[in-house]
């Protein structure tokens, strides 16, 4: 009975992860409590990356592939594009000031694999996502839309900045 006890323990078991451990275990029981806060970050998406991902979505703009709340490393970007370039947007909330010490970190690490980031404010996205969207654009090398009007980047020191958005009278 010990033997056969063992044989469906061994068929039940979840494989090992890459680090060597199963899930619960060390290291990979931090990636799974990220990828669960993904999850649930992704069903309560506040307003604005809602707004934003609508227009994203479905190779719907660009036709780049848009991913929301990835986890990349450690971290959760709110959008991620691994095609046609490896881009991060992120949308900063009203209650994200102070946290930059944090961001840094966070756009080195992204930068060191690769990774484009882009901020917009929550603001900018709910008042603005026609340059919002422009400003994308440009960050993914493709050629914006024409405009008829244009204004300079309506958020001083964005990383955007220089960069014109699209206004819609």
């Amino acid at each position: 009975m010990g033997r056969e006890r063992q044989l469906r323990r061994a068929r039940t078991t979840k494989p090992l992860s890459p680090s060597g451990e199963r899930p619960g275990e060390g290291e990979s029981l931090r990636d799974q409590d990220l990828l669960e806060r993904a999850r649930r970050m992704r069903r309560d998406m506040p307003e604005p990356e809602r707004r934003l991902w609508l227009a994203l979505r479905a190779r719907r703009f660009e036709q780049a592939k848009f991913r929301r709340q990835v986890v990349i490393g450690r971290y959760i970007a709110d959008f991620a594009c691994r095609q046609p370039t490896m881009l991060v947007i992120e949308v900063d909330g009203d209650t994200h000031a102070g946290s930059g010490d944090y961001d840094e970190r966070r756009t080195s690490f992204l930068e060191d694999r690769g990774y484009r980031v882009i901020r917009f404010t929550n603001s900018e996205v709910m008042t603005n996502l026609d340059g919002v969207l422009f400003s994308i654009a440009e960050a993914l090398g493709a050629p914006p839309l024409p405009t008829m009007s244009r204004s300079p980047c309506p958020r001083h020191g964005c990383v955007t900045r220089g960069v014109t958005h699209l206004l819609i009278p």
